[in-house]
């Protein structure tokens, strides 16, 4: 027998007189109880959180892609639009830097180089107008679990922000794109904080 679960409850009235998924509870009693198989009421929840399951699996970084051999902001918008202001990195990028610092890289760099993918990330770098070699910008995101990796470079200080790990675990090739991480940096500040 199906387990079931009940739905309501009729007095008086026969057995036969309910067809479909009526089962008698006791012969001793006048009550019947409309039963819903549970095999029915499961298909019936199955069907309703399918299709939200799909919506929640979707990864952060769908429309990431999208930005590779594009500059990072576009020129001469003002506010500033770009990657590090799309729906999939903005609130991400604020938890993760903080507003200060968000501003910072949305605002003061103005030299770009198109993104890239680089072993599954997405490199996109910026400096300083005049100041390039004393100023810049780094963010790395990985296309598939979404990490976020940004680091600023201020003369001969590296700053670094991470969703997750260290700088050290970004792949060799990505950690050296910046001209800057071939030089052995005064200080080094590393932080890690979970952006959701």
């Amino acid at each position: 027998m199906i387990p079931s679960l009940p739905l309501r409850v009729l007095t008086r009235r026969r057995r036969d007189s309910y067809p479909g998924c009526l089962m008698k509870l006791s012969s001793a009693s006048d009550t019947d109880v409309i039963l819903l198989p549970l095999h029915r009421h499961l298909m019936l929840t199955l069907a309703l959180l399918i299709p939200l399951s799909v919506v929640v699996a979707q990864p952060r970084t769908r429309n990431l892609s999208d930005w590779i051999g594009k500059t990072p902001l576009v020129p001469n918008v003002n506010p500033r639009r770009g990657i590090y202001t799309s729906p999939e990195l903005r609130s991400r990028l604020i938890a993760l830097l903080g507003r200060k610092y968000f501003r910072r890289l949305v605002y003061a760099y103005y030299v770009m180089s198109p993104i890239e993918s680089i072993d599954g990330y997405l490199v996109a770098q910026m400096c300083r107008q005049h100041f390039c070699p004393s100023d810049a910008s780094f963010m790395a995101v990985n296309l598939t679990n979404g990490d976020i990796h940004v680091a600023f470079w201020h003369s001969g200080t590296i700053e670094w922000f991470h969703t997750t790990g260290t700088a050290n675990d970004l792949p060799d090739k990505v950690l050296h794109k910046p001209w800057w991480m071939n030089t052995t940096p005064d200080r080094v500040r590393e932080v890690t904080r979970r952006a959701t």
